[in-house]
């Protein structure tokens, strides 16, 4: 009877052992699988995008795991970046094409009165007024690019009444400075329109 019980005991150990084994080992693939796996390849991940190479994302990503819902917050974060810089470089070159615009036409104003132009009084009168514009023009882009970190707020609209048509002649006579073999006109009236926006903005646009 000592031996039957020894042997059953013996026999229930080993079946016992056998089962906390088998849970163990699915207990180790479960978190392999659904754990450390899946950090692993996104720690891979972070290394290559670290090295160079922005084009990468997290793979296999589940919502359901732990792991997943990191890889879809690291997948966004990425996504996030990339927009950012993607705003950020057409910012900057906006800001080139809009500060190379009044520098150009500095220039020909220059360059025409190096040439023997602007000689009476009342021509150098405008030509100083039009290199105040565009030099305020240049103080405002300049004031906008240190804002870079408040990209996202922009800057708010100064509303006032502006003169279109005097808009409108100083961009023809840019455009005469820079280029004065051509034949630029703009046919507006004296003064006018009037609307109220803000004048910065409506150089860039015309």
């Amino acid at each position: 009877e000592v031996d039957d019980a020894i042997l059953r005991l013996e026999r229930t150990l080993t079946l016992a052992g056998l089962l906390v084994t088998a849970v163990l080992a699915a207990l180790y693939f479960w978190i392999q699988r659904l754990g450390i796996t899946p950090i692993a390849r996104l720690a891979q991940t972070a290394d290559a995008i670290t090295a160079g190479d922005h084009t990468l994302r997290a793979p296999d990503v589940d919502p359901n795991t732990e792991a997943g819902k990191l890889g879809i917050a690291f997948n966004v974060m990425l996504d996030e970046r990339d927009e950012a810089e993607s705003r950020l470089r057409q910012f900057v070159a906006d800001a080139s094409h809009e500060l190379r615009t009044p520098l150009t036409s500095m220039r020909g104003y220059l360059d025409l009165y190096r040439q023997g132009a602007f000689r009476q009084e009342d021509e150098m009168d405008d030509v100083v007024r039009r290199l105040s514009s565009e030099t305020a023009r240049m103080t405002d882009l300049v004031k906008d690019l240190l804002s870079l970190a408040n990209l996202d707020e922009g800057r708010p609209l100064r509303y006032e009444s502006i003169d279109l048509g005097r808009i409108l002649r100083d961009a023809v006579q840019d455009a005469q400075a820079v280029q004065p073999t051509r034949a630029i006109a703009a046919d507006t009236p004296d003064r006018g329109p009037t609307p109220c926006a803000d004048e910065s903005l409506i150089v860039q646009l015309v």
